[in-house]
């Protein structure tokens, strides 16, 4: 359950990243939630 989890979070946030590139840092704000919720359940 938390690898799988993991793993989730983990191409959330590769998705993020790769929508960045598109968007640019207009959402900073709302990435780095996510990226933080994304260590958090680490």
């Amino acid at each position: 359950m938390l690898h799988s989890l993991t793993e989730y979070w983990l191409r959330m946030a590769i998705c993020l990243i790769d929508l960045n590139k598109f968007t640019g840092p207009s959402d900073h704000t709302f990435n780095t939630v996510l990226i933080f919720l994304f260590l958090y359940n680490l």
